[in-house]
């Protein structure tokens, strides 16, 4: 590697990887500044030499996860994932679980190595992990699946047939919090399509980055594949956001030739009814077909 070009490839930028769009890549020109946000995560300017150095001196990036204990439970079960450290550059490590017959839920763990704790309710699980980033050979993705990870309900206490039953009392119902409403507008052809996100009932005067807003846009035909933006909110909680263009035309199609795109966003609330408990509170989802 010696030019920009070359190192843009290497990195993923012009494959249009919605893992690398998720920092700012897909969608946009190659340049110094975007390689640097996808390489190094130092608030200092680094030059293209120096980038190329830390890309020919990369080792691989590994997925080595197990699961930890037992693999079977009764409902609630903690389900631990042990990971083994990694080289490379890791974008992001996400855990997928999968209800079968029911839901999907995930969560992005970065790359951290260690034990990390997934708790399921009664079911069938699938449980997919998938890392993303920046290996010794360039931008990679890997995946690895644990099938048919049995959950059981919890057995129903006896009363002694001495004893007569003792009144129960009800616990009462978490009540779900007010969603945000969220309300999108698209520009541009379908090679450079600008989302504009504007929403409401947020908290209030949240900064723009990681701990503010946080808008999600998602694959619609793949699923795994999403990319997160940030922004911030003003006194009455409301929201305004003006995307990069995306190229749409390089996005998945389904059965019927569409590229599907929903967008949500959340701040740092929780949900007490959701499954599992306490996940984010998200808006309402807004469709797009391409």
């Amino acid at each position: 590697m010696q030019t920009l070009r070359e190192v843009g490839e290497f990195v993923g930028i012009t494959r249009g990887a919605l893992d690398a769009s998720r920092l700012g890549g897909s969608g946009r020109p190659i340049g110094l500044r975007l390689i640097e946000a996808l390489v190094t995560d130092t608030k200092s300017q680094i030059s293209l030499r120096e980038i190329i150095h830390v890309l020919q001196n990369l080792t691989p990036i590994t997925l080595d996860v197990q699961i930890a204990g037992e693999s079977q439970g009764k409902d609630p079960f903690d389900l631990a994932l042990r990971f083994s450290a990694s080289g490379g550059i890791i974008w992001f490590t996400t855990i997928q679980q999968t209800l079968i017959g029911g839901n999907t839920y995930s969560k992005d763990i970065s790359g951290v190595a260690g034990d990390h704790f997934i708790t399921l309710s009664s079911g069938n699980w699938e449980i997919n992990v998938k890392r993303s980033g920046i290996s010794d050979i360039g931008f990679v993705t890997l995946g690895k699946v644990f099938n048919n990870i049995i959950v059981s309900a919890p057995p129903r206490p006896v009363t002694p047939p001495s004893e007569p039953p003792k009144p129960v009392t009800p616990p009462s119902s978490p009540q779900r919090p007010a969603a945000p409403v969220l309300s999108v507008s698209t520009a541009g052809s379908k090679n450079a399509v600008v989302f504009t996100v504007t929403g409401n009932s947020f908290l209030a005067n949240q900064p723009p980055n990681l701990q503010g807003i946080t808008v999600k846009f998602g694959d619609g035909v793949n699923i795994q594949d999403w990319q997160m933006l940030h922004t911030g909110s003003d006194a009455s909680g409301s929201i305004r956001l003006v995307t990069q263009p995306l190229n749409t035309t390089a996005l998945p199609r389904n059965a019927l030739g569409q590229a599907l795109v929903n967008v949500m966003a959340t701040d740092s609330r929780r949900d007490p009814t959701s499954i599992p408990k306490n996940e984010p509170l998200w808006s309402n989802t807004v469709r797009f077909t391409f």
